[in-house]
């Protein structure tokens, strides 16, 4: 059954009281359902007068004929996605600038061709095939041991000894009769991490000698040599660097090192001994004899930010050959600054000391609690200035060792420093200055 058109109308139809309709037509009688607007006429007569003609609109009630939806234009197969290209797996980042690497473990043989895979034994067995530009990692654990390396680096191509965790490689004694640990005889040669542990015993006079030049021991730890040799004139130390008079060798770096338990109640054996040019800085010194100690030809050192305590002599001292104002050896070029010597048995001196008279400086150290502060013979002449008389103020203080050498915030020693010869790291790698100025030690307060 056909639904009935619904029908709206454009003009008012209006019924007058006067002209009553009588009748109305709408033609035609059938409207057929259309997808467009169809007009209608209609006559309405009323009481015989002249017909009205009107139009009505048919409303389109119903859904017209959907146009055909168009036949989508397939959506063509993607081109696949190529695939990508592997990123290639980075170098892993070298360990050091050397064109040549070679390691060494207590579980590796000398008879491995030295790689990380098949490392060697031996310190020793790396130091007999290096070259220049050469490292030698080691691996931490305890090797018994005496060393002597030859082998010359390069300015541009150093030989490098380095303990693959700091103070992770352990040398001690190989049994008696070994005088010193590990002997340097090769210039342009860095030892970096090591531990020294001279186990206390009368044989050994030296943890490491430098003796090739251009050479730095660095970021060590050296200690108990010598306790029990007694004092018969061989001297020795916890670090050496000796050259003579007049050698054709020099510069030699002792930089962040702690040593300390060196050399027993004998004071020809020091922490510290430096008879070239070369630096001293951020170490920590304390339970040796002399705790630093330039002597001989020591000319051109720069000994800079160091910690110097507890030490049963004297905490600094620099000075040429014996009676050297008379043979031509003076000390010359030596520059004190920024170091912490305190509550040893001396502070600064400087004995038997020829000089070039205003080439050597004393500058801005705290030197305090020592029974005596200086002691300056006639001819140690050096230009003395800045001197801190105050307690250094460090975190937790025990002579003997083991306590916190860092300097509290109220420490008179933060930011008093010169920057002149300063080193731009402290002991642990922390830049310098933090603030204002450099602090004095070893320690910037952080």
């Amino acid at each position: 059954m056909q639904k009935p058109t619904a029908l709206a109308i454009r003009t008012p139809l209006t019924k007058s009281p006067a002209h009553p309709f009588s009748s109305l037509r709408i033609s035609p009688r059938t409207l057929r359902n259309a997808a467009i607007l169809v007009a209608a006429t209609s006559t309405l007569t009323a009481f015989g007068a002249t017909e009205y003609g009107n139009r009505w609109q048919r409303n389109r009630y119903s859904q017209p004929t959907p146009t055909p939806t168009p036949t989508p234009t397939p959506t063509p197969t993607p081109t696949p996605t190529p695939t990508p290209t592997p990123t290639p797996t980075p170098a892993p980042a070298p360990t050091s600038s050397s064109t040549n690497n070679y390691y060494v473990a207590t579980t590796g043989s000398d008879t491995n061709p030295g790689t990380q895979a098949a490392p060697f034994r031996t310190i020793k067995k790396a130091a007999s095939v290096v070259k220049p530009s050469t490292t030698v990692h080691v691996a931490p654990g305890t090797y018994a041991e005496t060393i002597t390396s030859t082998v010359n680096g390069t300015a541009s191509g150093r030989i490098r000894y380095v303990s693959d965790t700091k103070w992770g490689a352990k040398l001690v004694p190989a049994g008696a009769g070994a005088n010193t640990m590990w002997k340097v005889d090769g210039g342009y040669t860095d030892i970096d991490g090591f531990q020294v542990d001279g186990n206390g015993g009368t044989s050994v006079r030296q943890g490491i000698y430098l003796t090739g030049g251009n050479s730095t021991v660095k970021n060590s730890w050296v200690h108990h040599v010598a306790l029990n040799s007694g004092c018969d004139g061989d001297g020795g130390a916890g670090m050496v660097a000796d050259q003579g008079r007049g050698a054709a060798f020099n510069n030699y770096d002792f930089v962040g090192n702690l040593v300390h338990d060196i050399g027993g109640s004998c004071d020809t054996i020091q922490g510290i001994y430096h008879s070239s040019s070369g630096t001293v800085k951020n170490n920590i010194v304390y339970a040796t004899n002399y705790g630093i100690h330039l002597y001989h030809d020591d000319h051109n050192v720069d000994v800079v930010n160091n910690t110097v305590f507890g030490n049963r002599w004297y905490g600094i001292v620099y000075g040429g050959c014996e009676n050297a104002y008379n043979n031509g050896c003076p000390t010359s070029g030596v520059n004190i600054h920024n170091n912490i010597v305190y509550d040893n048995y001396g502070g600064i001196t400087g004995a038997n000391t020829a000089v070039d008279t205003g080439s050597n400086s004393i500058k801005n150290n705290i030197v305090y609690g020592n029974t005596k502060d200086f002691e300056l013979s006639d001819h140690a002449v050096a230009q003395v200035s800045g001197t801190i008389s105050a307690n250094p103020q460090f975190v937790n203080y025990i002579r003997a060792g083991g306590g916190d050498y860092h300097i509290k915030n109220t420490s008179p020693a933060i930011d008093k420093g010169l920057s002149t010869y300063a080193p731009t790291t402290d002991i642990n790698g922390k830049a310098r200055p933090l603030g204002a100025g450099i602090d004095t030690g070893a320690y910037e307060n952080y």
